[in-house]
């Protein structure tokens, strides 16, 4: 990915597949590159989490004639539909997965892209809410104000780097607000281990069985 694909004058749009961990060991695993797109001024990242989201975000791509160049990080991780029960896709607005019985306001998950099946898993063990996040490049000041409302706000990134969770304690409006961020991310080194997807996200402490250990809901 070069810096002159973020040109104010271009227009491109590419996408990322296969930019996750796969199946395929410690050698094709495509982990850095939204950080690095994230680092690059006036490129549009976004991450849809499942079938439904890609489509709305390559409509929405498909639709604008003005605008700098998108990256569309897509998974092909064999995902299934699980954002139904969310509110509407809306471009720019996180989307708020109400899982918690009881309004559980002590933590919030908040994730992208296909680790968000084990975000799920971790959300209803702890009867937590899961916000979902498709824009990467930028997040709303009024979706700050809705992460605000909890104790504690959980990131977890199927990324090396931890990109998204650097970004909204860089530029989180309220002194305190970084201080409240668990972040869960891929480690910058290459897990060595040749698997299943699952396998390796095990050996990232990624699975929902790992991340409720750390979080105090797991044996």
């Amino acid at each position: 990915m070069r810096p002159r694909i973020s040109e104010p004058s271009g227009h491109g749009r590419g996408d990322g597949r296969w930019a996750r961990v796969p199946d395929a060991g410690g050698t094709h695993q495509a982990i850095e590159d939204v950080s690095v797109a994230m680092a690059c001024p006036n490129l549009e990242v976004l991450a849809p989490c499942d079938p439904a989201e890609t489509s709305e975000c390559i409509r929405w791509c498909a639709r604008r004639e003005t605008g700098g160049p998108v990256y569309i990080r897509i998974g092909k991780a064999g995902e299934k539909d699980v954002m139904s029960t969310a509110c509407p896709w809306e471009f720019g607005k996180m989307r708020l997965i109400c899982t918690s019985v009881r309004r559980n306001l002590d933590m919030l998950l908040v994730t992208y892209g296909p680790i968000l099946a084990e975000v799920m898993w971790v959300a209803w063990e702890l009867d937590t809410s899961v916000m979902c996040v498709s824009r990467l490049s930028d997040i709303s000041e009024d979706d700050y104000y809705t992460m605000n409302k909890y104790r504690e706000i959980v990131v977890v990134e199927e990324a090396s780097g931890a990109p998204l969770a650097s970004a909204m304690k860089m530029k989180s409006p309220w002194a305190g607000f970084a201080d409240r961020i668990i972040s869960f991310a891929l480690p910058r080194g290459f897990p060595h281990a040749h698997g299943t997807r699952e396998e390796l996200l095990s050996a990232a402490g990624l699975t929902a069985e790992k991340m409720l250990v750390v979080l105090g809901g797991g044996g």
